[in-house]
């Protein structure tokens, strides 16, 4: 029977050899299930079979755009501080984990970038660059500073330096950013709410640059 074949085929055998590493591991586990569905639609007669296709299609290419979107808003922060750094090469910054990946990396996302020197937020480098007594500056990323675990925390942070600017960054996705503004200013409550969560989702939160001297941090 093909359903048993799937079955043991699928969730009996190991499926690491068949199954590449996922971004999210949750796909490895749907992936069994997915082959199981398409057995299921392919004993279907043709009328039903086109119409449920057209639905899974078109709700999958919205969610994967949604998706698309959404990893760009959480990075473009990061992305904008790397810029800055390669922008400002007489400046010793320090940020969190993504901005400092992607400093690091910023040269294989744009050739033609200068070179970004963004500094790993690490507490004895922070420590020994304010006793050298220059200044340094902290560029803070609220999309993804608890992504990571850090050394410091955003209070301490911000308590032991002075804010220099706020500045905005751009997920690059236009539609979405008219489409939460109209929203937002819609009367009704429900579409309103609507709005406001889509821009808490997908558009990118200021980051914030600050300054630390060498007599701030305790």
């Amino acid at each position: 029977m093909p359903f048993v074949d799937l079955y043991i085929d699928f969730f009996l055998l190991p499926s690491g050899d068949f199954i590449a590493k996922q971004v999210n591991y949750m796909l490895i586990f749907m992936a069994p299930m997915v082959l199981i569905c398409s057995y299921f639609l392919s004993i279907l007669n043709m009328r039903a079979y086109f119409s449920i296709m057209v639905f899974i299609i078109s709700g999958s290419l919205a969610l994967s755009y949604l998706e698309q979107i959404n990893i760009r808003s959480f990075t473009a922060n990061a992305r904008a501080i790397a810029y800055y750094s390669s922008d400002h090469p007489d400046m010793t910054i320090f940020s969190s984990t993504l901005p400092y990946r992607f400093s690091s990396h910023l040269s294989k996302y744009d050739p033609k970038s200068s070179v970004s020197s963004v500094k790993y937020l690490d507490r004895e480098a922070v420590e020994a660059a304010v006793k050298g007594g220059e200044p340094i500056y902290l560029a803070i990323d609220p999309m993804s500073f608890e992504w990571a675990t850090e050394e410091f925390s955003l209070i301490e942070l911000k308590s032991s330096s002075v804010l220099v600017g706020k500045y905005s960054s751009s997920s690059g996705e236009g539609l979405i950013e008219m489409m939460s503004e109209v929203l937002s200013r819609n009367e009704s409550g429900f579409i309103k709410s609507f709005g406001e969560f889509v821009k808490r989702r997908f558009i990118p939160r200021k980051w914030e640059l600050y300054r630390m001297e060498h007599d701030m941090l305790n």
